[in-house]
């Protein structure tokens, strides 16, 4: 039983740490890349994916409410700060294979502590999530 247990408890630690890497990776992801881009820049070849997932999202959210009130029609798609939230880990990998290899550096060496992650170290983390 306190196998279970420490398993259990050592499962609930591990995923707890991946979320909040998750939620840093996104955020710095977004971050870097608009700074580059501007914050509308994404890369043209993952724009149908994002509206794919923005048209899923749930549009009660409050990051939602305000990009639509402060926006409106304006924009196709969201700025990067409200589009990290409503991609899938899938579509971020996506993204982050289509920025510029200067952001990319800089979000891995910030998040991985590494100045370059391979693809496999970020798909490995987009399929634990």
């Amino acid at each position: 039983m306190r196998a279970y247990e420490f398993d259990r408890d050592l499962r609930l630690v591990m995923f707890g740490a991946i979320a909040e890497i998750e939620i840093f990776f996104r955020g710095r992801l977004s971050y870097l890349a608009s700074g580059e881009d501007g914050i509308f820049g994404f890369p043209e070849s993952v724009k149908p994916r994002l509206s794919r997932e923005y048209s899923a999202a749930n549009k009660g959210e409050q990051f939602i409410k305000h990009f639509v009130a402060k926006y409106g029609d304006e924009h196709d798609l969201p700025p990067y700060w409200v589009m990290v939230e409503c991609a899938t880990m899938g579509t971020i990998e996506l993204f982050y294979q289509k920025v510029s290899p200067s952001v990319r550096a800089e979000v891995a060496s910030d998040v991985f502590r590494q100045p370059l992650v391979s693809q496999n170290s970020i798909r490995s983390f987009h399929t634990s999530a």
